[in-house]
């Protein structure tokens, strides 16, 4: 009455997101693409809309939410009042609650984990040998060639480009760890060491900056492990002596 009184209601039932652990591949009766939305009600809703004797428990990152919402809307011809808006709505929610767990999330980072290496190898995916590794190398060795120029934005390197870095790599991690334990006191010994710094300056105006840190990384890391084997082995000297003093 009164040019139309509006009343809008709207229900929602068990709305919820799970993610079970360690569950088992559902198996539809027929193709996915096949499915009516009934059938993907009957495989997703178990557990959830009602009780399943086959389905244990879900493990609920939303638990299943139930409420209502009232629209009210007064009519054009009602007295205005200030007490009663033109607009109202009124919205009841049941049971609201949100929880993970450690085991889902390690499984979602697994998944994340998964879909990143399907990315990075989806554009080269097609050149992947048949073969496997021990029965066609050289065919790997292609591919990773391949796969690596792809990526670069289809930047293409010769062989004898990748033979120069290759051959760069173990003159310059030779002498950067030269550098890294040269002493620096005498004008000869400063002089030796720009003759070095020289070599791999030059060297380098030859390699990619993320290849020329990539050495220097190597180089500390050698540098790294010679030390503590060196200590190690002192240790284990000092050890002996100690245990033949007895």
């Amino acid at each position: 009455g009164l040019a139309t009184h509006l009343y809008k209601s709207v229900e929602l039932q068990r709305l919820a997101f799970y993610f079970d652990p360690e569950a088992t591949r559902l198996k539809p009766s027929k193709d996915w693409a096949q499915l009516d939305p009934s059938e993907w009600s009957y495989l997703f809703m178990a557990g959830v809309g009602i009780a399943d004797p086959q389905v244990p428990g879900r493990q609920f990152l939303f638990s299943p939410l139930s409420g209502s919402l009232l629209y009210e809307q007064r009519g054009s011809k009602e007295p205005a009042s200030l007490k009663d808006p033109n607009h109202q709505m009124t919205m009841k929610l049941h049971h609201l609650a949100l929880q993970v767990t450690d085991r889902q999330l390690h499984d979602a980072q697994m998944l994340a984990e998964a879909l990143s290496r399907l990315s990075a190898r989806s554009g080269h995916e097609h050149l992947r040998p048949r073969l496997g590794v021990k029965v066609s190398p050289g065919a790997w060795w292609e591919y990773a060639y391949k796969a690596t120029t792809l990526r670069h934005h289809k930047v293409q390197y010769s062989w004898d480009q990748i033979a120069t870095v290759c051959r760069y790599r173990r003159r310059y991690i030779q002498l950067y760890r030269e550098v890294l334990d040269m002493p620096t006191k005498s004008n000869r010994e400063k002089a030796a060491k720009s003759a070095v710094n020289a070599e791999l300056a030059g060297m380098e105006a030859e390699l990619e900056m993320e290849v020329a840190l990539l050495f220097r990384c190597f180089a500390h890391t050698q540098r790294d492990s010679d030390v503590k084997r060196k200590e190690q082995i002192k240790a284990e000297a000092q050890q002996k002596k100690m245990d033949n003093s007895w």
